[in-house]
């Protein structure tokens, strides 16, 4: 309890009753060691012990009010509007904020591909974080923002077909017989851009709905296989990845603990230079 309270001792003297201190009186306790309100059918009463040069200091306030009439008491912890990492406040309508943190970790799955290209979604991982976010209140408990963040996804398989550099593509092709597969996987990272909106439906409860615009800016195949005792080791970049895509994204959130679906009609290649499909993801998200 480490506050000055002369906003609080001027709003009971705005109270309509008599007092006996005189009207516009300001009474102002820096840093006091506690602060005890108690409030009857028609009667305020103030203490306040101690203050910042005066330990045995005490104050005692007792206002009347008319029993009838409205009494509305507002409690504010923090004047910041700028959150530290991981930690946000709701806020009124109108202001808004910049918020650092929100991580996720899941698993990918492969929609539309062809029939060979069997990805092992148990073997396939996402992993994404948002850096920083601006937001900004639009309603009760409701609230719109921008974010900026990165975004690691591979498409794995582990079965007996593999991905081939085929010329400037990407095709599928079987093993050689004989071989002690290990995996075959295309990974692709990307800077992301979430624009979000998050409904608090209580305290410690919320959901939200997002699209996700993804510059992805890397792509790569690695295959690795052993045959003969030899281990096959094939790694290719630059994969012809499509440029840009969006992600939809829909998250329920409970203290600080969350899960997630993410989904994208967007093809994740150049399908001029490799197979045909895009994905959809789901898993847990922590510190949203």
């Amino acid at each position: 309890m480490k506050k000055s309270f002369s906003a609080l001792a001027f709003a009971l003297a705005a109270l309509p009753a008599a007092a006996a201190l005189p009207e516009d009186t300001v009474v102002a306790v820096t840093r006091p060691d506690s602060v005890i309100l108690l409030q009857s059918d028609s009667t305020v009463h103030l203490s306040i012990y101690g203050r910042e040069d005066d330990n045995t200091y005490r104050f005692d306030y007792d206002k009347k009010f008319n029993p009838e009439g409205r009494v509305v008491t507002h409690q504010k912890t923090s004047g910041l509007d700028f959150t530290l990492p991981f930690l946000q406040s709701k806020g009124k309508r109108g202001e808004s904020y910049f918020s650092m943190g929100g991580v996720g970790f899941g698993f990918v799955n492969a929609l539309g591909s062809p029939g060979p290209m069997n990805v092992n979604m148990a073997a396939s991982y996402e992993v994404f974080a948002d850096l920083l976010t601006y937001g900004r209140y639009v309603g009760p408990n409701a609230d719109l923002s921008l974010g900026f963040g990165i975004n690691w996804r591979n498409y794995r398989m582990n079965g007996r077909t593999r991905f081939v550099m085929d010329g400037n593509g990407i095709s599928l092709a079987p093993y050689p017989d004989g071989a002690d597969i290990d995996f075959s996987r295309i990974k692709v990272f990307s800077l992301t851009f979430p624009f979000r909106y998050t409904q608090h439906l209580s305290r410690n409860f919320t959901y939200s709905l997002a699209a996700i615009l993804n510059v992805n800016t890397y792509a790569s195949l690695k295959t690795h296989y052993t045959l003969d005792g030899e281990k096959h080791h094939s790694v290719f970049k630059n994969i012809h990845q499509t440029p840009v895509t969006v992600d939809f994204m829909g998250q329920i959130q409970f203290h600080s603990i969350g899960l997630y679906v993410k989904y994208s009609p967007c093809r994740v290649l150049n399908t001029d230079f490799g197979p045909d499909f895009s994905h959809i993801s789901t898993g847990i998200t922590l510190f949203y």
